[in-house]
């Protein structure tokens, strides 16, 4: 019960937390969810006249920032963007306490400039154009933020010690905590558009025993850059031997699922949520998943906050902090992820594979990108994008009574590290300690 005390209650959802944020205007606590004055219907005003005149102006500013310029502009974004920068981010700008802290932030905006498709880019300058100006008119600071988005060319090459080189070599970068899948050609090569800054590159392929990879550290200053990323072939450790027969697998593969409630049907479309539940619960009562037999299955599965680990500096690096929609676990001890779009979601744009590269960082050793059928969408886009984004991961097409696999998964790329392979057993032995089992059928 120690414990459960020493949480914090969050004044807008009831929550409690285990840190909670002082709004700088109302004095009140909240979660991280709802820190931000927008976020919990602050009465800024009734508030803000309790202040000096130098924090009063510097609140007057953000306050029209935010509001004024920011937030109508980023609308016309994808959700999945307008949530990640405004979490990492646009909510932070509340709780500076000068000038020179929000112009700090204000600089890390280019940042987000490599995570957005080619189409939104534009309207990203614009974005950063405005801030640009308000902030020279209104605060008097120059930040050219236009000119941090000048890109330079990186071009990798993946070859071994004797110069031999790799084709369809799974080559990532690593930024900020975001990375960007490519394949290399025929002549072991690959190319980056990228910013100022420090990047990892790490280059990676797997043979029925052997794999290959390479690591490098980049930094890009002021002009295009070349490097060779030289990998190291080593073999797989042997496989443990399944006495069973495993049928051979032609795409498409239709696997029939069981009926779900009349209600049930209809909630799919309602919430993602719902979608989850019912497809976790199709699963756990068919009892397998392409040729696997499955233990168990959970639904937005993350945490392990109940669990001791989550009090213990230590094992803290093993704890989920993003949700995944549902997680499998068979009986040949694969974890398999499935990263879930409703219709709603399919409807804002959001396609979901980069949620669903999330899960590599976790150990999960397959994973799949699961749509909701809908008729405007045709699959084979998202296959090809797939394949060029992020090549390892599945992709499935659910409907009520089926689940349509159009592309398999492949093992996990970076189930060799040690973090990525200690968390995913991790999971395996605490699988029935996160996660929830709810749904159409029971529990």
């Amino acid at each position: 019960m120690g414990r459960v005390l020493s949480l914090e209650k969050c004044a807008f959802c009831g929550k409690y937390v285990f840190k909670a944020y002082v709004c700088p205007y109302c004095g009140k606590k909240f979660c991280f969810e709802h820190r931000a004055p927008d976020k919990h219907n602050c009465k800024w005003d009734l508030f803000r006249l309790k202040e000096n005149i130098r924090k009063k102006f510097l609140r007057d500013k953000i306050h029209q920032l935010v509001t004024k310029v920011i937030n109508p502009k980023l609308v016309k974004f994808p959700l999945s963007f307008i949530e990640e920068i405004r979490s990492e981010l646009i909510d932070e700008f509340w709780y500076v306490n000068n000038v020179e802290e929000l112009c700090k932030l204000l600089r890390m905006l280019p940042k987000f400039y490599l995570l957005l498709p080619e189409e939104h880019k534009e309207l990203f300058r614009k974005l950063l154009l405005s801030i640009d100006d308000y902030v020279f008119k209104e605060i008097g600071y120059k930040l050219n933020l236009r000119k941090s988005l000048r890109t330079f060319k990186l071009t990798v090459k993946v070859m071994d010690e004797k110069g031999e080189v790799f084709q369809e070599c799974i080559v990532s970068l690593l930024f900020n905590g975001n990375f960007i899948c490519n394949l290399s050609n025929e002549e072991g090569i690959t190319t980056f558009n990228l910013l100022k800054g420090t990047y990892i590159i790490e280059a990676y392929k797997a043979g029925k025993d052997w794999y290959v990879y390479g690591k490098k550290v980049v930094h890009i200053i002021d002009k295009d850059v070349n490097i060779d990323v030289i990998v190291t072939r080593k073999k797989w450790r042997p496989p443990e031997r399944v006495f069973r027969r495993i049928r051979i697998l032609t795409l498409p593969i239709e696997i029939p699922l069981p009926s779900l409630p009349p209600l049930w049907s209809m909630f799919i479309d309602i919430h993602e949520k719902y979608m989850q539940m019912a497809l976790a619960g199709q699963l756990r009562y068919l009892g397998t998943f392409v040729n696997e037999k499955i233990v168990d299955v959970r639904h937005s599965f993350t945490g392990f906050k109940r669990m001791s680990p989550y009090f213990n500096p230590t094992l803290r690096p093993l704890i989920v902090p993003n949700e995944m929609d549902i997680l499998i676990l068979t009986e040949n001890n694969k974890l398999i992820g499935l990263e879930l779009k409703s219709k709603k979601g399919l409807e804002r744009g959001d396609i979901g594979i980069e949620q669903a590269c999330r899960y590599y960082e976790y150990g999960i050793e397959y994973v799949y990108l699961v749509h909701r059928e809908v008729d405007w969408i045709n699959p084979q886009i998202i296959i090809d994008q797939i394949k060029r984004l992020c090549p390892t991961l599945g992709y499935a097409i659910y409907s009520p009574g089926k689940l349509k696999i159009l592309k398999l998964a492949e093992l996990n790329p970076y189930i060799y590290r040690d973090d990525v392979r200690k968390r995913g057993e991790f999971i395996k032995k605490n699988f029935n300690k996160a996660g929830g089992t709810s749904g159409p059928y029971g529990s």
